[in-house]
């Protein structure tokens, strides 16, 4: 039978999608009037209703639409502008004022250590000083203490402000983020303690249900495995639980298109359906009333995971599925996949911005789309004489035949899947994976016994945990083989490439990491990091920005000193960039952060270069780099007096990286590199003293701007201000990163210029 293409089918939800879509694009790209936007609805509903009775049908189509799409972008804008957090965060502005809010905690808390976690918690009054406001809206919390609970009423007393855009390129925007879920406040809780707890179980019973279901799922399918790492790796392929997963396992499903096994989605939502169907059916149900019981076990599966857009299209897609065969209707499953879009986004219009909601739609709509013709053309060569009748194959040649098949279609899905992925991989994570197909012809059909195994673990465990311990061993050999099938393809040569921009200047990032350090050198595609803040912010700033920069390898990492500050994530970035070149001060003996990162490299097998005053290092044909300081013999082994002082020539601009070195290590300098400290540019952070650059220390750099790192905790993080005016009394310009975030220097045809990433201000040095 020819296989009809479906875009030759007919799908009304389609023509419905589209000025849906529109609609919402155009209201977010050019945030028209409100009233000009109501007035076209209305209008265009007026045209509707006469073309109704007198014009042709066609006209009576694109009436509909423009109101349609009128319409969509009313919601939109009012959501977007109109909505009370949306007017809250224009009243309160860049503020930061004490507040105490009381409400109910309506997410489970992401917990980072025992004594941090962040939550939603929606408002049912607001304190700040003399003002109380009802305030029907929901914000964000950043908590210290012990994790509260899904459903605790508190009442918290902290500082409440806007959220904050990123500071560092390559930095998740966790600002626009929000805003997509209408949450654009904060409030941060600054010392344990500090919130009362006034109830318990106050949120959605369905979720409180669907909370503790999974947390009784985890200890069923992790019962009897003592491995922590598959354990963990279940969890998140089970119930889209990653918090746990090691950063090097994340990045190999990364790196080759896998990682989708960790977001629930059609795949996991699919296989759901299939084993519940096959589940009903043995209990001789009728097939009515077996997709009637599917549909909302498929929706409690999606409340279970989190509500993910993918879960929420696959469940909603599959719902549309169920209810056709239910009316005896043959589904089209392209009209099924717009039926889904069509209905998130009238339910939230943010959604089409979402990242997940793009990769699920377009994957799955590329699979729709190519998967058949791609099946065909690889089925094609080995098919049989289609006049000869399929009774008089040999049984090896109708298994190999069957064969051919299974792998024919699961290479079409994966080949299609991955075109439909790849520019919004590109995009967003500036990743192209070249191993995502082998891959996933061998994680697919092993996920697919993994969750089989585990609803027979699930069940098993009702009655018997000795049983579902032996289908838990099972699943722990399944998870190790894709483990190993991951990391090795990870491992190919040319598995994925990180794409870099279009053009690359020669530029140095200096990372706003509050009371640490960390920089970036790029020169003629070799990319240097001096220090790299603590491990947070490595992870959520240091790595993403190489990644978008194309860098998969870094040249060289110079640790300067032992603070963990400026140097704790080190272990993560070496782990994820493989340096070519260390470099060490091999000073600070007594840094627990130090001991524990040179106890890495040694398993690794990398000795870092441990470098004194006079050690230079070229970067680039147009970079070197000059170490200053410390000498082979520190004046004194205090922390303040030990870290590295690195003079930066870029094609002749000279660029001092002073880090935070105290009194004595300035002395030195003066006394034994007077002439080496001229510079263009000082990069200096704070020493533990406190912020004091001797006058003659300033005199002989002599800098034309200065760079220091600010942030407002501890007090002595925070910049002076007779120390600002001793600055502007000698002519330097002083560039603050607690007002410009991240400082970007750029040097283009001899002229360096310093930009601030936060407040975009720009500052252009004379040549």
């Amino acid at each position: 039978m020819k296989t009809v293409s479906p875009l030759r089918q007919r799908l009304p939800f389609a023509s419905l999608l589209v000025p849906v879509a529109g609609g919402i694009v155009f209201s977010q790209l050019f945030q028209p009037a409100l009233a000009f936007v109501a007035t076209v609805a209305a209008l265009s509903l007026l045209l509707f209703g006469i073309s109704c009775v007198r014009w042709t049908e066609s006209m009576r189509g694109w009436w509909f639409s423009l109101f349609l799409a009128a319409a969509v972008a009313v919601v939109h804008l009012v959501q977007s502008t109109q909505s009370p957090a949306a007017i809250f965060a224009h009243w309160l502005g860049d503020h930061r004022v004490p507040a105490v809010a009381e409400g109910t905690v309506v997410t489970e808390p992401s917990v980072f250590s025992p004594r941090s976690a962040r939550f939603e918690f929606r408002l049912d009054s607001l304190t700040m000083g003399d003002a109380r406001l009802a305030a029907p809206i929901t914000i964000q919390v950043r908590w210290r203490g012990a994790a509260p609970q899904y459903g605790d009423r508190l009442r918290i007393s902290g500082q409440l402000s806007n959220i904050t855009p990123p500071r560092n390129p390559g930095q998740f925007d966790a600002a626009a983020w929000s805003q997509r879920k209408n949450i654009r406040q904060v409030i941060e809780v600054l010392q344990p303690g500090t919130a009362e707890l006034l109830d318990r179980n106050q949120g959605n019973p369905l979720v409180r249900l669907s909370i503790s279901i999974r947390e009784w799922m985890i200890s069923a399918i992790t019962y009897s495995v003592d491995d922590p790492e598959v354990s963990n790796l279940l969890a998140g392929m089970i119930l889209g639980d990653t918090a746990d997963i090691s950063q090097s396992i994340q990045e190999a499903f990364r790196a080759t298109g896998t990682y989708h096994l960790f977001s629930v989605s059609g795949l996991h939502v699919g296989i759901m359906a299939i084993i519940l169907w096959y589940a009903l059916k043995t209990l001789r149900l009728p097939r009515k009333i077996t997709a009637a019981l599917i549909i909302p076990l498929l929706f409690f599966y999606v409340l279970m995971t989190g509500l993910k857009a993918a879960s929420i299209r696959a469940a909603v897609m599959g719902s549309i599925i169920l209810i056709g065969l239910m009316a005896e209707r043959r589904p089209v499953l392209f009209n099924n996949l717009c039926a889904a879009a069509f209905l998130i986004l009238l339910t939230d219009t943010n959604q089409l911005f979402n990242a997940g909601f793009q990769l699920s739609f377009g994957v799955v709509a590329s699979i729709l789309l190519l998967s058949a013709i791609f099946e065909r053309r690889l089925e094609e060569p080995l098919a049989p004489d289609p006049f000869i009748p399929h009774k008089l194959l040999s049984p090896a040649r109708r298994f190999g035949l069957r064969t051919t098949q299974f792998f024919a279609g699961l290479t079409a899905v994966s080949l299609a899947a991955w075109l439909g992925s790849f520019p919004l991989t590109a995009g967003y994570f500036h990743l192209v994976s070249f191993s995502a197909l082998p891959a996933n012809l061998i994680a697919v059909p092993l996920s697919f016994g993994i969750m089989c195994l585990t609803a027979l673990s699930v069940c098993s465990f009702l009655v018997s945990p000795w049983l579902a311990g032996i289908f838990n061993q099972t699943n722990w050999l399944l998870t190790k083989a894709l483990l190993v099938s991951v990391q090795t393809f990870s491992h190919l040569p040319a598995s994925h490439v990180f794409l870099p921009p279009l053009h690359r200047p020669e530029q140095v990032v200096i990372f706003d990491a509050g009371a640490g350090g960390a920089a970036c050198i790029q020169s003629q595609g070799r990319t240097w990091i001096i220090d790299c803040g603590p491990q947070y912010f490595t992870d959520s700033v240091i790595v993403p920005y190489l990644r978008s920069q194309g860098v998969r390898r870094l040249d060289g990492l110079i640790i300067t000193h032992g603070d963990a500050n400026h140097m704790g994530g080190a272990e993560n970035l070496i782990l994820a960039t493989q340096p070519r070149l260390v470099l060490d001060s091999g000073t600070s003996q007594q840094s627990p952060t130090r001991k524990k990162l040179l106890a890495s490299l040694e398993t690794r097998g990398i000795a870092p270069v441990l470098v004194r005053a006079g050690h230079c290092e070229d970067i680039s044909p147009a970079a070197s780099l000059e170490i200053l300081y410390p000498p082979a013999v520190p004046p004194k082994a205090v922390a303040d007096n030990l870290a590295i002082v690195a003079l930066l020539t870029l094609d002749g601009r000279r660029i001092l990286l002073a880090s935070d070195i105290g009194s004595l290590a300035e002395t030195w300098l003066l006394e034994n590199a007077r002439e080496r400290l001229a510079c263009d540019i000082l990069v200096q952070g704070t020493s533990h003293a406190g912020r004091t650059t001797p006058p003659d220390f300033l005199e002989a750099a002599s800098p034309c701007i200065v760079i220091a790192t600010a942030a407002d905790f501890p007090e002595t993080e925070r910049i002076p201000g007779r120390w600002a005016e001793q600055l502007a009394r000698q002519g330097i310009t002083l560039i603050r990163q607690d007002e410009t975030g991240a400082v970007v220097l750029t040097l283009s045809d001899g002229k360096l210029t310093a930009k601030g990433f936060l407040n975009h201000a720009t500052w252009h040095l004379p040549q």
